[in-house]
């Protein structure tokens, strides 16, 4: 999973000496590297809000798209810190963490104050251990999308960013990510 995804974000290897392509097309761009720190709320019984860290690297394309935003692909990365299950939780006492790969197309309008979309597929892991020692594993691959907004430090040309988005997965392990964060190009 991680080396497609490496692979996915690599835009060397297939380009006729030294110039950048992707699918035959120039792509020329900047890296770009962020974390994001917020709330992952799993759709399932018992299983409440845990805080969740996620490392991001990604590509951002040169080329503008539409009125002069910019696209990007990003892979990210997220772990959660251990999570008491709840009252209602049908498993009885015990805790879980959260981890997540996932590989999104984002789009960004133009300006200072952005909208930011995105589409992809988020791996979402769940590792539960019980009260009684016994371990379960829920692991899904589904479609996912979200919504945010961010500000370009430095103005509309600025390198430096900071967004806030909403991320939901569409499988059958559906989670609900907010989170605040942070991305340097370079």
């Amino acid at each position: 999973g991680l080396l497609c995804a490496g692979l996915a974000l690599s835009p060397v290897g297939f380009a006729d000496g030294d110039q950048t392509t992707w699918f035959g097309e120039t792509a020329d761009g900047e890296w770009l590297a962020g974390i994001k720190l917020g709330a992952a709320d799993p759709d399932i019984p018992g299983y409440g809000e845990t805080t969740i860290g996620t490392v991001v690297l990604g590509y951002q394309f040169a080329r503008p798209v539409g009125d002069r935003g910019s696209s990007s692909i990003e892979l990210e990365l997220g772990y959660s810190d251990s999570e008491n299950l709840g009252a209602d939780s049908e498993l009885g006492a015990g805790e879980y963490d959260l981890q997540t790969i996932g590989v999104y197309f984002n789009y960004r309008s133009p300006g200072t104050v952005y909208f930011k979309g995105k589409l992809g597929i988020l791996d979402t892991n769940i590792d539960t251990l019980l009260v009684n020692g016994q371990q379960l594993e829920n692991n899904d691959a589904a479609l996912a999308f979200g919504l945010g907004a961010g500000v370009r430090l430095g103005g509309n040309d600025g390198r430096a960013t900071l967004e806030a988005e909403w991320v939901s997965s569409t499988g059958d392990i559906d989670v609900n990510f907010y989170n605040l964060g942070a991305n340097i190009e370079f």
